[in-house]
């Protein structure tokens, strides 16, 4: 399955820009549409193969007409959209997309443990089962649950500020998970 017609939804955000970042410099064949809801700022010139849409995030026809013929949509709204994706999600399905990513990036929704201490993430545990559902209209799916982001957790914005730590990581359950490392 090709899936080198990619839109990214939330692409000037944080981890967008990340994101982003990574599918340019991949040197993949990709092509790439941005989709934001507001003029961004100016940005360097744009490689030929990106381009930049400016689109309402409601689900609508336009919605749908910018996902047609796309084969990956990736997510990476922040907390404040979690719920929202599952709007891109059904206009996905509409379009014919073959993968949607949605913004799980970060530890996972999928940990008890995890919602005992982040209950904002029961929001992303939502969209997963919602993309569970749409599972059997045809749209496959990938969560990248990456552990905590590191600039984040350092700054004491997720977890208190910890003094100069090399890794921290926690029982989460039934296993270790690792929340973040540095060299």
């Amino acid at each position: 399955m090709s899936l080198t017609n990619i839109a990214i939804i939330g692409a000037t955000g944080n981890i967008g820009k990340i994101i982003l970042n990574a599918l340019i410099t991949s040197n993949l064949p990709l092509t790439i549409t941005l989709l934001t809801r507001h003029e961004p700022p100016p940005t360097p010139t744009l490689p030929p193969n990106i381009t930049l849409t400016i689109q309402q995030t409601d689900f609508s026809s336009s919605l749908i007409a910018a996902f047609t013929g796309k084969d990956t949509i990736i997510s990476a709204v922040g907390a404040t959209a979690f719920t929202e994706q599952q709007k891109y999600i059904d206009a996905a399905v509409h379009a014919g997309v073959k993968r949607f990513i949605p913004s799980e990036f970060s530890v996972s929704s999928q940990n008890e443990a995890v919602l005992g201490l982040l209950p904002l993430f029961g929001q992303k545990r939502e969209v997963v089962e919602y993309l569970r559902l749409k599972e059997g209209e045809g749209l496959s799916w990938t969560g990248i649950a990456c552990s905590g982001l590191f600039d984040w957790v350092w700054s004491g914005k997720w977890i208190p500020r910890l003094r100069y730590p090399q890794s921290h990581s926690c029982h989460l359950g039934w296993r270790r998970e690792e929340l973040y490392s540095h060299q």
